[in-house]
């Protein structure tokens, strides 16, 4: 499945990983994708999300208050389970990335369907930072569309 992303998604994983080890949380949470949006930067989700304010110490903070510490020792990304959330934000980018005329997952794809479900806590948590997600979709979703217009596979 992994074949499927494009290089800077990958990576989006593996900081994913990283942030989620790193927290000591047991296990990676949606949340921790969007911490490693943020992390690899160059996405178009990313700068619009620092536009409005986001920074990396504010997300951590606020996922560290949905998901505390873990106190057993995780040793590696290698075992880092994914949560059911986590597993379902994938499955959606994927199909994300289909129905904008695509094979591939990207890091707006992961965005996109990070925020599609209005319960989920990575878009209570953004709400809460005072991010306007209608519009940041809205640019996302319009910049997307151009690119797969003009690639194959970036």
């Amino acid at each position: 499945m992994i074949e499927r992303y494009t290089e800077k998604a990958i990576r989006i994983l593996l900081l994913a990983q990283e942030e989620a080890l790193l927290a000591r949380h047991g296990r990676l949470y949606s949340e921790h994708l969007l911490l490693g949006i943020m992390r690899e930067g160059s996405g178009l989700s990313a700068k619009l999300l620092k536009a409005s304010g986001v920074t990396m110490a504010d997300l951590r903070e606020a996922i560290h208050k949905c998901h505390p510490e873990n106190k057993q020792e995780i040793s590696s990304q290698e075992s880092m389970p994914f949560s059911e959330e986590a597993k379902r934000t994938l499955r959606a980018a994927w199909y994300e990335g289909q129905a904008s005329g695509t094979y591939y997952v990207t890091p707006e794809n992961i965005f996109l369907s990070l925020i599609s479900n209005k319960e989920s806590t990575t878009v209570k948590l953004l709400e809460n930072l005072g991010v306007n997600l209608k519009r940041i979709k809205a640019s996302v979703e319009k910049v997307s569309n151009k690119q797969v217009k003009s690639t194959i596979h970036p």
